[in-house]
């Protein structure tokens, strides 16, 4: 016998019941199993409440810590490094890159990097202008996501992507006074699909 997990209308499972014999369930026992799918329909519904609330919760204590930094740190480079490992802890892609933008030649030079498994790495430290993915991002001034960057032409650097084992991309405009200043660039070694909450 298998039942639906259904919560507000929405499938969200089934359960199964196996017996070792061919037998037919009586109207109490289908009752019973009923019960037992609607209890963990409920469970799974307030597994994901709470998996979004601790989310929600991550994510404010990551914006207020980089609010923290910009307030208390005037070293440039310092508070960038602590943007990209802000954005690590909350979206867990494996390497950040925060590009600012030179209005006068259109290059991107390196503002801050972080990465989870190489903390030498710190990706192009200078991108001229031309065709980039940061120079689309900036281009179209909004998110940018690429599946897979190694089958984008507009990737700046395929030997070290190829190196890193990067296959999936994030890109986001940093927008002054309605103006383009950088760049913040997201990678990961996985294949991935940003969600809408994540951009």
């Amino acid at each position: 016998a298998v039942v639906p997990l259904v919560s507000e209308g929405v499938a969200l499972g089934s359960l199964g019941i196996y017996f070792d014999e061919i037998r037919e369930l009586s109207p109490g026992e289908k009752s019973t199993i009923q019960t037992f799918a609607d209890l963990a329909a409920i469970a799974i519904e307030n597994a994901s409440a709470l998996e979004e609330i601790s989310l929600r919760s991550e994510r404010q204590e990551a914006l207020r810590r980089v609010n923290q930094h910009l307030t208390e740190n005037l070293d440039l480079t310092e508070v960038f490094t602590r943007i990209c490992e802000s954005v690590y802890e909350l979206l867990r892609t494996d390497f950040i890159h925060l590009l600012i933008l030179d209005e006068s030649s259109g290059a991107f030079k390196h503002g801050g990097a972080f990465d989870d498994s190489d903390p030498e790495n710190i990706g192009a430290p200078h991108i001229p202008k031309g065709k980039s993915l940061s120079h689309r991002v900036a281009a179209k001034r909004k998110p940018i996501t690429v599946r897979d960057i190694l089958n984008d032409p507009d990737l700046f650097n395929p030997d070290w992507a190829v190196k890193n084992e990067f296959k999936s991309y994030l890109g986001l405009p940093l927008i002054l006074e309605d103006s383009v200043a950088g760049v913040l660039n997201c990678f990961t070694r996985e294949d991935r699909e940003f969600s809408a909450d994540e951009i």
